[in-house]
């Protein structure tokens, strides 16, 4: 059990009421889930998802902070302080160097509160060690399959209506969901703080079918999947693929009946995704757009190697034709965009702070199913920011990052636990 290596080798091995958790830890249990919800189906784009958002998470800090000073034996691993330390000196170094190049304090400052999530790695793992992993990963696919019902009905309705019904359009033009979800000829639009999860989600799902053989997980399968094919993301169905297949050889599970079915279903999918011509040429235009900001990018890069223009830099429409219409932004390219903004010294900074933990991932030995499932995850969110800022939108690719650390903070407490034993 997950839980019974956090409790005493003594007199707490026993799964009791009287070592039940805290009742302040039970307050951040169920905040922790508000938060996973909360950042699924009301991003950060929008006013009201922000002040949840930070309303809720200084409440899970404030919480936990009472909880150490009551509990006083909370283990956090002195690896994870000397990283936390080195993130914060890093992305201090940044702002500092960026604020010397002129640029705006509250751009900077998105990316430096964005890294602040970070903070929740030892309260992920102190929640690992009561409630284990599985009842978090279980809300992500509950959420996420909100998500989907939504996004099919959004498409049913517009698909069927919005040629003539006065509502629909109204609700298409205007754009009352915002930024969020919009309903396009090409399909339905989801934005990177919602979308990334949609991949998780299929990875939980596929878990829990190999766990539990459980037709209802098949049919979350199948629903993500139809979700994936209205989007017609491009970026998402690469994601997919390639995460499904990686963690079929993580598991050795290709001579599998379901893993089988479920490739093939995402290759088909992808054909049928991308066969019409007019889909193909918009993903054409859409690659066109990411090479010209990956050539901006890389342009600017080389005119300032060291520093590049600065943490939170905002790329100008004279820069970037794609951008046309738009004032001031961020490049969708994420890679190229790091490297420009924040030159050699920020790509450093960037690679430790990304990769520290996917990295140790590799040395740990006592390896479970879900550790493993996390780590491809978080792998699939790389890949798919190559063309989408899933790294910053919503705080997705760090919140992942967060809860793989926690597991292999948990599966290091576990072995400090049995040498004291």
């Amino acid at each position: 059990m997950i839980r019974q290596y956090q409790l005493s080798c003594t007199n707490r091995c026993k799964l009791t009421r009287e070592n039940r958790p805290p009742f302040l830890l039970i307050l951040v249990h169920w905040l922790m889930i508000s938060f996973l919800y909360v950042n699924i189906l009301i991003p950060k784009f929008t006013y009201c998802g922000v002040a949840i958002n930070k309303i809720i998470f200084s409440c899970i800090i404030l919480l936990f902070f009472l909880y150490q000073m009551v509990k006083k034996d909370v283990f956090i691993s002195y690896r994870y302080l000397l990283y936390l330390s080195l993130v914060y000196i890093m992305i201090f170094i940044l702002a500092f160097i960026s604020i010397i190049k002129g640029n705006e304090l509250a751009n900077i400052m998105d990316f430096v509160f964005s890294l602040f999530i970070l903070i929740s790695i030892p309260i992920f793992s102190e929640l690992y060690s009561y409630y284990g992993i599985k009842k978090y990963l279980k809300h992500i696919l509950a959420a996420s399959m909100i998500l989907v019902v939504y996004m099919v009905m959004i498409f049913l309705y517009f698909s069927q209506y919005s040629s003539w019904n006065p509502m629909a359009y109204a609700l298409n033009e205007t754009k009352i969901f915002g930024t969020l979800i919009t309903y396009r000829e090409s399909g339905v639009q989801v934005s990177v703080v919602m979308a990334g999860w949609l991949t998780v989600a299929l990875l939980v799902a596929y878990y829990k079918l190999i766990k539990q053989k459980r037709i209802y997980y098949f049919i979350c399968i199948i629903m993500i999947l139809i979700a994936l094919f209205i989007s017609k993301s491009a970026g998402l169905w690469l994601s997919v693929f390639l995460s499904c297949t990686l963690f079929n050889c993580i598991l050795k599970r290709f001579s599998s009946m379901y893993s089988i079915i479920i490739i093939l279903f995402i290759l088909f999918l992808g054909f049928m995704m991308f066969h019409h011509e007019d889909i193909m040429d918009l993903k054409i235009e859409s690659i066109e757009q990411k090479s010209e900001q990956t050539e901006v990018a890389l342009q600017i890069y080389s005119d300032n190697q060291l520093f590049g223009k600065g943490l939170g830099y905002l790329y100008q429409s004279s820069e970037v034709s794609s951008m046309s219409g738009q004032e001031s932004t961020i490049l969708e390219a994420t890679y190229p965009m790091i490297l420009s903004s924040t030159g050699l010294i920020g790509a450093f900074f960037y690679v430790f702070i990304l990769l520290y933990y996917p990295i140790r991932f590799f040395t740990i030995r006592m390896k479970n199913t879900i550790m493993k499932l996390i780590f491809v995850c978080y792998f699939a969110i790389l890949i798919a920011a190559v063309g989408n800022p899933y790294l910053w939108g919503g705080g997705l690719g760090l919140f992942l990052m967060c809860m793989l650390a926690a597991s292999i903070e948990t599966t290091f407490l576990k072995k400090q636990k049995e040498r004291v034993c």
